[in-house]
C-alpha cells in the first residue's frame, strides 16, 4: 500500500507492531494523556505515525506511540521512509519562555558570547542560543557536553517558565525569550537510538514532502494483525 506525494514519489504506509518500533525523543506526560484520552473518546486514529524503515525509528508520532502502549493496542500505522532520502531534513523545535534567569546558566556555562545584531545561524555555529530583548546569546559547546544536554539543562531549570514551542525561527520579542539550538544529524539520531539514549520532547522536527493524510482508522481494527491489515488494505491512500 502506498501513498504519493507531490514530488511523485510513493511512500508506503505499512502496519507496525509497537513492539518493534522506538521512539528518538522523550516524550511530555501530560500529552500523552490527553491523546490517550482523545482516542478513548473517539475510538478512532486519523493520521498515522512516521517511521524509518530500515531502523525502525519514530521520526514523528512519538505521543501517539506512547498513548498506543498505554491502551494496549499492539499495531500502528505508519508512513515508513528511509532516512537515505535527501528530501527528509531534520530542523529543530524552538523553546519559548515568559522570562529565564540567566544567571544559573552563566555559572554553569562559562562560554556565552552575545551577538549584537539579530542575524544567527545554529548551523554555521554550533550551540545553544538564547534570545532576550533583541539580545543573542550564544553557548558554545565545549568538550564532554553536548547540545541536547544543554537544552535539557535550561529547560529543567526553567521548567515553569515555558509556554510553549514554534516550528519555525521567531521574531525576537522583547516579551519572551528564545531557546535555539543546533539540530543533530541523521546519523546521530540513529547512533543515539543505537545507545538506549533519547533526545528531549520535541527536540526534533522532521521535514518531508508527503501530503496529510487522514486514515481514520478505529482502533477495534488494530488490535490484532490480521484484521488491522486486512482493513487497511480495503483503503486507497493514492493521491
Amino acid at each position: 500500500m502506498g501513498i504519493k506525494s507531490t514530488s511523485e514519489d510513493i511512500y508506503e504506509i505499512g502496519l507496525k507492531k509497537i513492539s518493534e518500533i522506538t521512539p528518538h525523543e522523550e516524550y511530555i506526560p501530560r500529552h500523552a494523556s490527553k491523546i490517550a484520552r482523545e482516542l478513548l473518546k473517539y475510538g478512532r486514529l486519523i493520521k498515522p505515525i512516521l517511521v524509518e524503515e530500515r531502523h525502525n525509528i519514530i521520526l514523528d508520532g512519538t505521543h501517539r506511540y506512547i498513548a498506543f502502549k498505554r491502551l494496549g493496542i499492539k499495531y500502528i500505522p505508519a508512513i515508513l521512509v528511509s532516512y537515505k532520502r535527501d528530501d527528509i531534513q531534520i530542523d529543530r523545535w524552538i523553546r519559548i519562555f515568559k522570562d529565564i534567569d540567566l544567571k544559573p546558566i552563566r555559572e554553569k556555562f562559562d562560554a556565552i558570547e552575545i551577538f549584537k545584531d539579530s542575524k544567527y545561524d545554529p548551523k554555521e555555529n554550533i550551540g545553544v542560543y538564547i534570545v532576550r530583548q533583541r539580545m543573542i546569546y550564544h553557548i558554545k559547546i565545549r568538550d564532554g557536553s553536548s547540545v541536547e544536554n544543554v537544552v535539557k539543562y535550561i529547560e529543567r531549570v526553567n521548567g515553569e517558565a515555558m509556554v510553549g514551542y514554534s516550528d519555525s525561527s521567531c521574531s525576537i520579542e522583547d516579551e519572551c525569550v528564545l531557546l535555539d539550538y543546533t539540530p543533530p544529524t541523521k546519523d546521530e539520531v540513529i547512533r543515539k537510538v543505537r545507545m538506549g539514549e533519547k533526545y528531549p520532547p520535541k527536540y526534533t522536527r522532521h521535514i518531508i514532502n508527503i501530503p496529510g493524510i487522514d486514515i481514520n482508522v478505529p482502533l477495534n481494527k488494530l488490535l490484532d494483525y490480521k484484521t488491522a491489515i486486512s482493513y487497511l488494505n480495503k483503503l486507497n491512500y493514492i493521491f
